[in-house]
């Protein structure tokens, strides 16, 4: 059952999180949507193989559940990350990278997929 007495107290904690809420979902879809035209305007134009790879692209972010992209991105990113700038010889900590960036990461990429068609028509 709801009970209002322990909502009221954390009210404006959680009213506090809404801008960051919106802020995050605005740069979300911003993002995926120039992700998703540039998607859309390599299956419009159909250049062999970068139409290809779109596809695959496509088919695998929209199958796999964001809450599963999210968990990949979470423990997947830092290593990776570190890893990428091992090469070049920059000494990157991945695990710094703040949280809410990794989850933009991580919805942009799932979004992505789904501007495409958006986009594509």
């Amino acid at each position: 059952m709801f009970d209002s007495e322990v909502l009221l107290p954390d009210l404006w904690d959680i009213l506090g999180a809404v801008p960051v809420t919106l802020a995050m979902a605005l740069g979300i879809f911003v993002f995926s949507t120039m992700i998703g035209s540039l998607f859309a305007m390599v299956e419009y134009r159909r250049i062999p193989l970068l139409r290809e790879l779109v596809v695959a692209y496509k088919v695998i972010f929209k199958g796999v559940p964001m809450v599963i992209v999210i968990f990949l991105a979470y423990y997947g990113l830092p290593p990776t990350s570190r890893f990428l700038t091992s090469l070049v010889g920059i000494d990157y900590n991945g695990h710094s990278t703040p949280n809410w960036i990794t989850l933009i990461v991580a919805l942009t990429l799932c979004v992505s997929a789904f501007q495409a068609e958006v986009v594509k028509g």
